[in-house]
């Protein structure tokens, strides 16, 4: 027997929502169940982060363990066909689904995130309950889930994970020219496959000759040492096989200064989302 699905509109079902005036529930007496709600979500940008958050409130005899938790499932699958329960994928969740942590403490709300990154443009946000008991009374179980929300968030410090190489085969290296225009460094490049549009960089000035004041002096350059601190351009999550970044504050720059640049692109595989990377390039402010 599956469990009854129902509103759980305010003053109809014991318990009000988390906010507003509806919220989903599920609920069972007798054996455990696994159950939950889902959604395909269309229209997303591949390998950028989503955020999956829900509310959660599970309740049930004392000592029962909810195993309440959500998912976001990389490739967006549909997991039933229809409401007669002829499923896609023979009652399994997704393999490739990024889970929350399950919630811990009943008769709470409790707010539970998972985040993902679509391989394609659509992500299956999933509410999963598994609620056990041992105990001697006649079991019963509630969950009740509100205010969901898929957002589009950033990667840590605006920018891409790190490749595992930056002599990617995926950027034409052949492909790759700059131009300083007024202010800005242009840059350009292409891929083999689709995928997203950021640069690192680093400026490394050149100095001025220090000349002693002693008998036979001495000519001596001093090269800046910089810090492995890089700066990102904002990522340009769109995906394409011909990139152009432009980095401002070139005017700044003196002749012979380096920018040093790193290129990359995120984009999908078959399992995951991965980031290409080629550098170190050098470039000479004329």
């Amino acid at each position: 027997m599956i469990p009854e699905y129902d509103d759980m509109r305010s003053g109809a079902l014991r318990w009000p929502p988390y906010s507003g005036r509806h919220a989903q529930v599920y609920f069972k007496w007798g054996a455990n169940y696994q159950a939950g709600v889902y959604q395909v979500v269309e229209n997303l940008t591949p390998c950028v982060p989503y955020e999956f958050s829900m509310y959660v409130n599970s309740r049930g005899n004392a000592g029962t363990v909810p195993h309440t938790r959500i998912g976001l499932d990389l490739q967006g699958t549909q997991i039933t066909l229809d409401h007669d329960h002829n499923d896609l994928i023979g009652g399994q969740m997704p393999p490739r689904t990024a889970w929350s942590a399950e919630q811990t403490i009943l008769t709470t709300w409790e707010r539970l995130a998972t985040t993902a990154e679509p391989l394609g443009t659509r992500l299956t946000a999933i509410t999963y309950a598994n609620p056990s008991y041992t105990g001697d009374q006649t079991a019963w179980y509630d969950a009740w889930w509100d205010n969901g929300a898929l957002v589009q968030v950033g990667f840590p410090n605006g920018k891409l994970p790190e490749p595992t190489s930056w002599n990617s085969p995926y950027i034409d290296s052949a492909s790759v020219q700059h131009t300083f225009d007024g202010d800005n460094l242009l840059l350009n490049w292409n891929t083999t496959v689709p995928g997203s549009t950021q640069v690192w960089y680093q400026i490394v000035g050149s100095t001025a000759p220090v000349t002693t004041t002693a008998p036979m002096s001495h000519t001596m350059f001093l090269p800046l040492i910089m810090r492995d601190i890089w700066q990102a351009t904002v990522l340009n999550p769109t995906p394409t096989t011909s990139h152009s970044v432009s980095i401002p504050g070139m005017q700044s720059l003196q002749s012979g200064d380096k920018i040093i640049v790193r290129l990359l692109s995120r984009r999908p595989t078959a399992d995951a989302c991965v980031t290409e990377g080629y550098g170190n390039i050098e470039i000479v402010k004329p």
